[in-house]
């Protein structure tokens, strides 16, 4: 029961961050998370009868659908609806609605199949292998390797035919919607389209600390020792506080990145080797590089000022709720503009945003990235691809399907920005259709429930960071045949991290060693090894 516990937080808590454009439960009245600003040329969602917009605002008319225009046979379809555990009342409405649209359209009906997304692990497999139809499946943080490698997938080549506006995306617009699914040369995954692309490091201080501190805001990129030189003033300023706001508690990953590490993960984690800055093609170990220990150093002497949270490793309090409460001054995320918003949603403190590094653009993951997939149980695999590729084209199906009914689910708050509300009474807590899992189509014309990171934003974000990428973008580690290996790397890091990364440890230099010892004798070099032949390979092909 404990670890089915933490497995649906963890889960949670990725989905909270990379897949939200959600507000908080009380969105309509305090704002929420910013799923990027949206100017698909509508006004409101699509209801049952009303007609859908189609492309992208003029950028990506692929695919442009005739309302009303299909005069073949209709196909039904199956598509899993992931929820945090909550299934809304109203999904048969929203599905009913959705019909209204798509069987006149495009000849599709479609029956959402709700599944909590901690159970789609252990699931999916089930009705696969007891031949249950299933003919769209989102695969949330895990390897799609694992589904192709038991033949329970389909490669999808063939299909992309009946996806002309996500083809678009993909060549005419560059976006990396096949990136993190390929196997054996082969497509078997479609992401989103994001609202942002691109990753990077950044702190975040609330206003009123910077003022009482004396903290001017600078657009210049923090080093380390310019990070400590904040927290020197904010330690000044504020004695009973503490400037540095990390907890590393149950930490399994990292978070050099945010502090100013530039490292592309090869679509898989820093367990299998990292490409080190944006120029390298070597694949090595993240833990033993001198920027990683240089962090790590000044993780200690921050400790040793009184910098950092005494409890950090030990304590069951999230950053936000010790953020919130007045403990820490400071939290480091990555760079992205959204995250400002969530802080200041999350903490209620009005803040800035500095960067710790330029952005910057990498591989995608498999693992930890969302992706629509056609099972082998697929009745009908074309049917399937046209109906995914109409919640991309038509923006006002896509927020229908994730937001609900214009009038009962939400209202429009700002048609010029697409900025929705709560209808007077409703909440997240009270309302019939609250999904805030976001993993439909282009995201890009997604409503929001705040207005502070508009699609300008997000698309200016995304152009500096694809224009700084990494050695390995549109590469995915294969981590099947290191799979044991891997898991065990990863044991060494949950067993040493919180302490490293908090700077608690007495004698850093003798667990460092011993740390490095480890991950060596845990298999890391034979993973970099591997690691390294796939890239190669994989250079050598482009």
């Amino acid at each position: 029961m404990k670890r089915r516990i933490v497995s649906t937080l963890l889960i949670a808590s990725m989905a909270a961050t990379m897949l939200a454009g959600c507000g908080g439960k009380d969105a309509g009245s305090a704002g929420g998370n910013a799923a990027g600003g949206n100017d698909a040329g509508s006004t409101g969602g699509a209801a049952a009868g009303t007609e859908a917009g189609v492309g992208g605002a003029g950028e990506n008319t692929a695919g442009a659908v005739e309302p009303g225009g299909w005069d073949g046979e209709t196909t039904h379809i199956v598509m899993t609806y992931l929820t945090l555990g909550n299934t809304p009342s109203d999904v048969q409405k929203v599905q009913d609605a959705v019909n209204e649209i798509t069987v006149p359209d495009i000849g599709v009906e479609v029956e959402f199949k709700p599944i909590a997304i901690f159970d789609t692990a252990s699931q999916y497999s089930l009705w696969i292998s007891s031949g249950e139809q299933v003919d769209l499946m989102m695969v949330a943080f895990t390897n799609l390797a694992t589904y192709a490698d038991q033949g329970l997938i389909e490669p999808l080549d063939d299909y992309l035919a009946s996806a002309p506006y996500i083809s678009s995306c993909v060549n005419d617009e560059g976006y990396p919607l096949f990136d993190g699914s390929y196997y054996e040369g082969e497509v078997y995954g479609i992401t989103p389209v994001m609202y942002y692309y691109g990753t990077g490091g950044s702190l975040i201080i609330p206003d009123e600390y910077m003022e009482k501190a004396g903290i001017e805001f600078t657009e210049d990129t923090l080093s380390l020792d310019g990070i400590g030189e904040i927290y020197g003033k904010l330690k000044e300023a504020y004695p009973d506080k503490y400037p540095c706001g990390l907890v590393t508690k149950n930490m399994t990953a990292t978070v050099y990145n945010q502090f100013g590490g530039v490292f592309d993960a090869l679509g898989a984690t820093p367990s299998s080797g990292v490409l080190m800055g944006t120029d390298s093609t070597t694949v090595e170990n993240l833990f033993a590089s001198e920027g990683y220990y240089d962090y790590l150093k000044h993780m200690k002497e921050w400790h040793d000022a009184g910098y950092v949270y005494p409890d950090a490793a030990t304590t069951d309090s999230t950053a936000n709720e010790l953020t919130k409460s007045g403990v820490l001054l400071t939290e480091s995320m990555t760079n992205q503009p959204v995250m400002l918003s969530d802080f200041s949603s999350a903490t209620g403190f009005p803040a800035k945003q500095f960067m710790t590094s330029d952005s910057y653009y990498t591989a995608q993951s498999s693992s930890g990235g969302t992706f629509w997939t056609v099972p082998i149980t697929s009745t009908d695999p074309d049917a399937a691809l046209r109906f995914l590729d109409y919640t991309y084209s038509n923006h006002d199906l896509h927020n229908l399907i994730l937001w609900g009914i214009e009038g009962e689910h939400y209202e429009i708050a700002d048609a010029d920005n697409l900025l929705i509300k709560f209808p007077e009474g409703v909440d997240g807590n009270t309302s019939t259709y609250y999904n805030t899992l976001g993993l439909y189509g282009d995201r890009r014309y997604e409503y929001v429930w705040d207005a502070s990171n508009d699609k300008a934003t997000n698309e200016a974000y995304t152009k500096e960071a694809m224009a700084n990428p990494t050695k390995a973008v549109g590469y995915a580690y294969n981590t099947i045949n290191m799979a044991t290996k891997i898991a065990n790397v990863d044991a060494v890091l949950t067993q040493y991290l919180p302490t490293l990364e908090s700077g608690s440890e007495s004698d850093l230099d003798s667990m460092y060693e011993q740390f490095l010892a480890d991950l060596e004798n845990a298999g890391i070099n034979d993973i970099i090894a591997d690691n390294q032949a796939q890239f190669d390979e994989w250079l050598a092909q482009q």
